[in-house]
């Protein structure tokens, strides 16, 4: 891909190693029409690479040649899900995270807690720290 300091194909643009990038934005610029004289118009993406280096990419080129892949995605897919016979924290490190409330009751020396995610209607159920079931409440999420 061609790294250009403006959105400007003709700007001193540098090829770009495989990395990673942050779009920023969309920006309209300028590029040579396919005849060689006359200037069109093109999409380009304001980015900022990993070095804190700002600048644009075609937008074209950046969609051929790039991945939609969000670093917070690939780790919340490496993390994984929560899974029966898991530990409380283990649960808490999966990508779901820590819960946002806990309802907690005992009854004869038991512990049951059930792990609330009401963002995304998700319940993880533990005995005395275990997991013995999950509910999402929408199997789309």
């Amino acid at each position: 891909m061609h790294f250009c300091p403006e959105p400007n194909v003709s700007a001193k643009c540098q090829d770009l190693a495989e990395g990673h990038l942050k779009t920023d934005g969309v920006q309209k610029g300028a590029k040579e029409s396919p005849l060689g004289n006359l200037p069109t118009s093109d999409s380009y993406y304001h980015v900022t690479l990993k070095d804190g280096r700002a600048g644009s990419i075609q937008a074209s080129e950046l969609l051929a040649h790039g991945t939609d892949t969000d670093p917070a995605k690939a780790d919340c897919k490496r993390r994984g899900d929560p899974g029966v016979g898991m530990s409380a924290k283990q649960v808490e490190a999966t990508c779901w995270g820590k819960p946002d409330h806990v309802n907690r009751t005992e009854k004869e020396g038991v512990v049951f807690d059930q792990y609330v995610y009401g963002n995304k209607n998700k319940y993880v159920y533990l005995r005395n720290g275990m997991v013995v079931s999950i509910q999402p409440i929408d199997a789309r999420t």
